[in-house]
Protein backbone atom coordinates (compact mmCIF):
# COMPACT_ATOMS: atom_id res chain seq x y z
CA UNK A 1 0.00 0.00 0.00
CA UNK A 2 1.20 3.48 -1.03
CA UNK A 3 -0.15 6.78 0.40
CA UNK A 4 0.68 10.28 -0.70
CA UNK A 5 3.43 12.01 1.28
CA UNK A 6 2.16 15.25 3.42
CA UNK A 7 3.03 17.76 1.15
CA UNK A 8 -0.04 16.55 -1.29
CA UNK A 9 -3.77 16.54 -1.72
CA UNK A 10 -5.99 14.56 0.31
CA UNK A 11 -4.03 10.56 1.00
CA UNK A 12 -5.10 8.32 -1.45
CA UNK A 13 -4.19 4.28 -0.59
CA UNK A 14 -3.29 2.65 -3.82
CA UNK A 15 -3.19 -1.49 -3.68
CA UNK A 16 -0.44 -2.81 -5.47
CA UNK A 17 0.51 -6.19 -5.66
CA UNK A 18 3.89 -7.35 -4.51
CA UNK A 19 4.87 -8.69 -8.29
CA UNK A 20 6.89 -7.36 -11.20
CA UNK A 21 4.58 -7.23 -14.49
CA UNK A 22 7.68 -7.19 -16.19
CA UNK A 23 9.69 -10.12 -18.51
CA UNK A 24 13.14 -11.27 -16.55
CA UNK A 25 14.96 -10.58 -19.99
CA UNK A 26 13.49 -6.79 -19.86
CA UNK A 27 15.02 -6.16 -16.64
CA UNK A 28 18.52 -7.80 -17.67
CA UNK A 29 19.01 -5.60 -20.92
CA UNK A 30 17.76 -2.62 -18.72
CA UNK A 31 20.13 -3.19 -15.97
CA UNK A 32 22.66 -4.05 -18.78
CA UNK A 33 21.84 -0.84 -20.63
CA UNK A 34 22.38 1.84 -17.71
CA UNK A 35 24.42 -0.42 -15.06
CA UNK A 36 27.48 1.51 -16.17
CA UNK A 37 30.10 -1.20 -17.63
CA UNK A 38 32.80 0.17 -18.96
CA UNK A 39 33.97 -3.05 -20.51
CA UNK A 40 32.32 -5.66 -23.00
CA UNK A 41 33.27 -8.49 -20.77
CA UNK A 42 31.44 -7.25 -17.82
CA UNK A 43 27.88 -7.60 -19.69
CA UNK A 44 28.47 -11.10 -20.34
CA UNK A 45 29.86 -11.62 -16.64
CA UNK A 46 26.15 -9.65 -15.73
CA UNK A 47 24.06 -12.52 -17.64
CA UNK A 48 26.23 -15.28 -16.45
CA UNK A 49 24.73 -14.18 -13.15
CA UNK A 50 21.67 -13.44 -14.15
CA UNK A 51 21.59 -17.47 -15.58
CA UNK A 52 23.27 -18.56 -12.46
CA UNK A 53 20.40 -16.63 -9.90
CA UNK A 54 17.56 -18.35 -12.49
CA UNK A 55 19.02 -21.66 -12.37
CA UNK A 56 19.23 -21.06 -8.37
CA UNK A 57 15.43 -20.38 -8.53
CA UNK A 58 14.65 -23.06 -11.37
CA UNK A 59 15.86 -25.76 -8.39
CA UNK A 60 14.98 -24.53 -5.47
CA UNK A 61 11.00 -24.36 -7.28
CA UNK A 62 11.57 -28.00 -9.06
CA UNK A 63 10.43 -29.82 -5.67
CA UNK A 64 7.22 -28.16 -5.37
CA UNK A 65 6.72 -28.76 -9.13
CA UNK A 66 7.67 -32.28 -8.43
CA UNK A 67 5.03 -32.37 -5.58
CA UNK A 68 2.30 -30.77 -8.04
CA UNK A 69 2.46 -33.55 -10.32
CA UNK A 70 2.66 -35.94 -8.05
CA UNK A 71 -0.27 -35.06 -6.01
CA UNK A 72 -2.44 -34.30 -9.28
CA UNK A 73 -2.16 -37.88 -10.33
CA UNK A 74 -5.15 -39.25 -9.37
CA UNK A 75 -7.50 -36.27 -10.55
CA UNK A 76 -5.70 -36.37 -14.42
CA UNK A 77 -8.59 -37.08 -16.12
CA UNK A 78 -6.43 -38.87 -18.73
CA UNK A 79 -5.57 -41.15 -16.39
CA UNK A 80 -7.09 -44.92 -16.52
CA UNK A 81 -9.93 -45.01 -13.85
CA UNK A 82 -8.98 -48.13 -13.42
CA UNK A 83 -5.69 -47.23 -11.63
CA UNK A 84 -7.66 -44.38 -9.21
CA UNK A 85 -7.22 -45.54 -5.02
CA UNK A 86 -9.39 -46.12 -2.31
CA UNK A 87 -11.48 -43.46 -1.25
CA UNK A 88 -9.47 -42.72 2.09
CA UNK A 89 -6.30 -42.40 -0.51
CA UNK A 90 -7.68 -39.67 -2.64
CA UNK A 91 -8.84 -37.84 0.44
CA UNK A 92 -5.11 -37.38 1.24
CA UNK A 93 -3.95 -36.80 -2.19
CA UNK A 94 -6.93 -33.90 -2.40
CA UNK A 95 -5.79 -32.30 0.32
CA UNK A 96 -2.41 -32.43 -0.28
CA UNK A 97 -2.95 -31.11 -4.40
CA UNK A 98 -4.36 -28.04 -2.51
CA UNK A 99 -1.76 -27.73 0.20
CA UNK A 100 0.82 -28.12 -2.62
CA UNK A 101 -1.84 -25.48 -5.13
CA UNK A 102 -1.98 -22.91 -1.91
CA UNK A 103 2.06 -23.13 -1.34
CA UNK A 104 2.86 -22.80 -5.03
CA UNK A 105 0.39 -19.93 -5.67
CA UNK A 106 1.21 -17.79 -2.44
CA UNK A 107 5.41 -17.63 -3.61
CA UNK A 108 4.26 -16.66 -7.08
CA UNK A 109 2.48 -13.85 -5.22
CA UNK A 110 -1.20 -14.71 -5.98
CA UNK A 111 -4.20 -13.75 -4.21
CA UNK A 112 -7.53 -15.82 -3.75
CA UNK A 113 -10.27 -13.93 -4.69
CA UNK A 114 -13.23 -14.65 -2.40
CA UNK A 115 -16.91 -15.78 -3.52
CA UNK A 116 -18.36 -12.65 -2.22
CA UNK A 117 -16.10 -10.55 -3.99
CA UNK A 118 -17.11 -12.32 -7.33
CA UNK A 119 -20.71 -12.01 -6.60
CA UNK A 120 -20.09 -8.43 -5.54
CA UNK A 121 -18.26 -7.99 -8.82
CA UNK A 122 -21.10 -9.95 -10.85
CA UNK A 123 -24.03 -7.57 -9.36
CA UNK A 124 -22.14 -4.08 -10.16
CA UNK A 125 -20.58 -4.33 -13.25
CA UNK A 126 -24.60 -5.37 -14.89
CA UNK A 127 -22.87 -2.83 -17.94
CA UNK A 128 -21.16 -6.05 -19.28
CA UNK A 129 -23.98 -7.84 -20.17
CA UNK A 130 -22.28 -11.28 -19.21
CA UNK A 131 -24.94 -13.30 -16.99
CA UNK A 132 -22.81 -16.24 -15.13
CA UNK A 133 -24.82 -18.94 -13.63
CA UNK A 134 -22.95 -21.52 -12.25
CA UNK A 135 -24.20 -23.91 -9.17
CA UNK A 136 -20.92 -24.38 -7.06
CA UNK A 137 -23.28 -26.95 -5.31
CA UNK A 138 -22.35 -28.96 -8.30
CA UNK A 139 -18.39 -28.94 -7.55
CA UNK A 140 -16.44 -30.08 -5.10
CA UNK A 141 -14.64 -26.86 -4.78
CA UNK A 142 -14.17 -23.51 -6.93
CA UNK A 143 -11.51 -21.36 -6.39
CA UNK A 144 -10.02 -18.08 -8.09
CA UNK A 145 -7.19 -16.68 -7.63
CA UNK A 146 -5.44 -13.46 -9.28
CA UNK A 147 -1.58 -11.53 -9.66
CA UNK A 148 -1.51 -7.85 -11.05
CA UNK A 149 -4.17 -5.75 -12.21
CA UNK A 150 -5.37 -3.12 -13.47
CA UNK A 151 -7.92 -0.02 -14.38
CA UNK A 152 -9.26 -0.24 -17.84
CA UNK A 153 -11.65 1.90 -20.20
CA UNK A 154 -14.55 -0.07 -22.04
CA UNK A 155 -16.70 1.52 -24.02
CA UNK A 156 -20.52 -0.10 -23.79
CA UNK A 157 -23.02 0.52 -26.53
CA UNK A 158 -27.00 1.22 -25.79
CA UNK A 159 -30.36 1.61 -27.42
CA UNK A 160 -28.63 -0.75 -29.89
CA UNK A 161 -25.54 1.11 -30.72
CA UNK A 162 -27.34 4.54 -30.75
CA UNK A 163 -25.24 5.90 -27.67
CA UNK A 164 -22.07 5.23 -26.56
CA UNK A 165 -20.48 5.22 -23.24
CA UNK A 166 -17.03 4.56 -21.69
CA UNK A 167 -16.97 2.52 -18.28
CA UNK A 168 -14.03 1.99 -16.14
CA UNK A 169 -13.13 -1.42 -14.49
CA UNK A 170 -10.11 -3.47 -12.85
CA UNK A 171 -8.77 -6.08 -14.81
CA UNK A 172 -6.76 -9.01 -13.55
CA UNK A 173 -3.72 -9.80 -15.25
CA UNK A 174 -3.06 -13.45 -13.99
CA UNK A 175 -5.93 -15.86 -12.91
CA UNK A 176 -6.03 -18.97 -12.07
CA UNK A 177 -9.16 -21.01 -11.40
CA UNK A 178 -9.47 -23.80 -9.30
CA UNK A 179 -12.09 -26.41 -10.02
CA UNK A 180 -12.80 -29.93 -8.45
CA UNK A 181 -15.42 -32.39 -9.23
CA UNK A 182 -17.48 -34.12 -6.81
CA UNK A 183 -16.01 -37.55 -6.44
CA UNK A 184 -18.47 -39.99 -8.22
CA UNK A 185 -19.85 -41.30 -5.02
CA UNK A 186 -21.21 -37.91 -4.24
Amino acid sequence: MEADTADSAPSVIVERDPFIPVRKSDIVAALLDKGGFEHPDEHEDFRALCRMLGAIYHYTYFDQLERLRADYYYFNPELDPHARCEAAALERSYADLKDALDTVLKAANFVEVSHEEIERAHRERAEMRVALKTPLGDFREVRFFRRGHHRQTFTISEYWGLRKRDIEYDVYDDVVLFVAMKPPAD
